[in-house]
């Protein structure tokens, strides 16, 4: 599978990535559960996508005290922003560089 140097650098900083040309919904949903059923009031996800095939997922994480913030190109499906809410839709313009401030 191809990855670019955005996802290698989010690797490093000890991220998990995902990142595919096929539908991998899933196997994202199923690890996001995973991931988050450990300490879910002190986990945060950060989608990125345009399309509504999260919204029973971010039902399910937010109702467990997850934090879901969605970074979204060009222009996500509204209930996908609805979801999240517009203060945690972080717009990503298609040229725009996605920069991820981190603090540890």
């Amino acid at each position: 599978t191809y990855q670019s140097a955005e996802a290698d650098m989010l690797e490093s900083l000890d991220w998990r990535v995902w990142e595919d040309d096929k539908g991998i919904d899933e196997e994202i949903i199923d690890q996001s559960r995973s991931d988050v059923g450990h300490v879910p009031t002190g986990s945060i996800l950060i989608l990125i996508s345009r399309d509504d095939g999260f919204v029973d997922l971010i039902d399910e994480l937010k109702t467990q005290g997850v934090r879901i913030y969605l970074i979204s190109p060009e222009f996500p499906n509204q209930e996908l922003i609805n979801k999240v809410s517009r203060r945690r839709w972080i717009q990503w313009e298609r040229n725009d560089f996605l920069l991820l401030p981190i603090r540890y």
